[in-house]
């Protein structure tokens, strides 16, 4: 494990249209498992539940963790979420805080739910960057090329089928 104190924190993020959630959410997950690689696993487990995540009975799938562990991971997951929030995602993760409910899992439960685009969303918002694309003549080339490259493979690993196949 690292401290968090010496790596470069992950950028803000606010909920604008313009922010691409999935990316920014890749960049905080890895960031709380450099802390703890368990973090990650916790993560994506309070994204796939259905319902609230109770704060007072909180227990994460991990029958390592007491109780009291389990809410003093939240707090901390709930800690780093409000450092690195703004705006309406902000919004989202203070609106626990109104009952003294620093509940991180919850938190991120509430993000991921509002924010994750569905597949289909996801795949013709990519599919729209690809087509839209714009190759300067500059030294920018090989960057945007790159881009455009992770673009593609993105779009049909999302749509399960080739871009373009003879």
């Amino acid at each position: 494990p690292h401290n968090l104190e010496r790596l470069p924190t992950p950028p803000r993020f606010s909920g604008k249209p313009s922010e691409n959630f999935d990316e920014w959410e890749k960049k905080f997950r890895n960031y709380m498992g450099l802390s703890d690689h368990k973090f990650d696993i916790e993560m994506r487990w309070a994204t796939k539940q259905p319902a609230e995540i109770s704060y007072a009975g909180l227990s994460v799938h991990d029958d390592e963790l007491s109780a009291g562990e389990c809410r003093q991971r939240s707090m901390t997951l709930y800690y780093n979420l409000s450092h690195l929030l703004e705006g309406n995602a902000f919004v989202i993760m203070d609106q626990l805080a109104e009952d003294n409910d620093m509940n991180g899992y919850e938190a991120w439960r509430k993000l991921s739910t509002r924010y994750v685009k569905s597949s289909t969303q996801s795949a013709l918002t990519t599919l729209i960057s690809i087509v839209n694309t714009k190759f300067p003549d500059d030294i920018n080339f090989e960057a945007i090329l790159s881009k455009w490259e992770r673009e593609i493979a993105q779009f049909e690993r999302s749509v399960k089928k080739l871009l373009y196949d003879e």
